[in-house]
């Protein structure tokens, strides 16, 4: 299935998010769009969203997690990658809803046992190390969150 490789890929771009300082006590009044928008750390997401259509959805009301590649995480995949993401908007917009929950999460709910579904479909478990796994194969190379409750006025952003 040509997804797959394209989803195991882009896992790789998620690292620390840069920037941002909101704590899970304070809430942003601008959604998670606005302050991707806001911070030039996520300028190459901001771009790939608004080319797949996806910033009103991201927009909306909400509420949604968004797991956020920063551009140092896009600079980590092959150019080819990116390139065939920009030519197929349907595996683009599958890309994309990949690191999005329709829900808020907060880190505390990242845990052991706790599953969510994407916006694209696919579940993610987390263990007990905060990894999430996808059927059986924990994919290591998603990365610990290591940037959480970055809080928006319609969810979340935690970087991985």
């Amino acid at each position: 299935m040509l997804i797959s490789p394209i989803i195991a890929a882009t896992c790789a771009l998620l690292s620390k998010h840069v920037g941002a300082d909101e704590s899970a006590d304070e809430t942003s009044d601008q959604t998670i769009i606005e302050l991707g928008q806001a911070d030039p750390n996520f300028s190459t997401l901001v771009s790939l969203v608004d080319l797949a259509g996806l910033a009103e959805t991201l927009g909306d009301e909400g509420p949604f997690t968004l797991f956020a590649p920063t551009n140092d995480a896009f600079d980590e995949i092959p150019d080819n990658v990116i390139n065939f993401l920009m030519e197929d908007m349907d595996v683009l917009k599958d890309v994309l809803m990949y690191h999005v929950v329709g829900d808020a999460i907060l880190s505390e709910d990242l845990v052991d046992g706790n599953s969510y579904t994407t916006l694209e479909g696919s579940d993610l478990t987390f263990n007990d190390f905060g990894f999430p796994e996808i059927g059986n194969n924990e994919l290591e190379i998603f990365g610990e969150i290591t940037d959480v409750d970055i809080i928006a006025s319609n969810g979340v952003i935690h970087a991985i």
